[in-house]
Formats: structure tokens, sequence, C-alpha cells
């Protein structure tokens, strides 16, 4: 049982790192921060996958009435997200581009450590 505790707890951890980076892209609009929001989606599994593209979508709707651009970037996210079913290949890929550019988020997203950005970004979690 402490095997299935550890890996939710772990699905449950990239969930809120990817929603954590979702919330500061629409803020900053910065393509480190998606990249890691789009290489946290890639080492969910199909179906957290599937649920995390839903979840662009309503926010998507939500925020489309406040900020369209914001809409449309969350929009673009999800497409890209759901082009395909992403292999082991894509996320070593993904996982080395995102360390190159920020080794911190990517440390940040094997751990899983969400709070990084709340650590960077306390303002957009006020």
């Amino acid at each position: 049982m402490g095997f299935f505790k550890n890996l939710m707890r772990q699905a449950d951890a990239i969930n809120d790192y990817f929603g954590y980076a979702v919330y500061v892209y629409v803020a900053y609009d910065d393509g480190v921060v998606r990249l890691a929001a789009l290489t946290a989606a890639k080492v969910m599994a199909g179906a957290q996958r599937a649920a995390s593209v839903n979840w662009l979508r309503v926010f998507a709707s939500q925020v489309h009435g406040e900020d369209a651009s914001s809409a449309y970037r969350i929009n673009q996210l999800a497409d890209e997200i759901s082009l395909r079913d992403w292999e082991i290949r894509d996320v070593v890929h993904a996982k080395t581009a995102l360390a190159q550019l920020d080794a911190e988020l990517e440390q940040a997203l094997s751990t899983p450590d969400p709070d990084i950005f709340i650590r960077r970004y306390p303002q957009v979690f006020e």
C-alpha cells in the first residue's frame, strides 16, 4: 500500500507543478515556464494528461472574457499536449531541453517540487 500511496502523491505533485506552471505562464507569457508545463504534461500518464487538457480548456474559457490572448495561449498549450501520446523518449528530450534552459525547474519536476513556482513567483499566488 505504501508504494501506491507514494505514486499517488507523486501524481498529485506533478499535477500541482503543471497547474502552477500554467498560472505563471498565463501571468508572464514566459516560454521557459511554458516548456516546464508541457514537460510536466509529457511526464503524466495518459488519463492524467487528458484530465489536464480538459482543465486547460475550462481554464481558457474562464479567462477568455478577461484576457483573450491568455485564453488563446492556454488553448494552444492544450492543443500541443493533446497532439499525441507521448513516449519515454519524448519525456527525456523535453526534460533535457528544460534542464538546458533552467536546471532548477527540471530538478523540481523530477523531485517533484511544485512549490518552486510559489517561491519564484509569489505575486502570482497571492
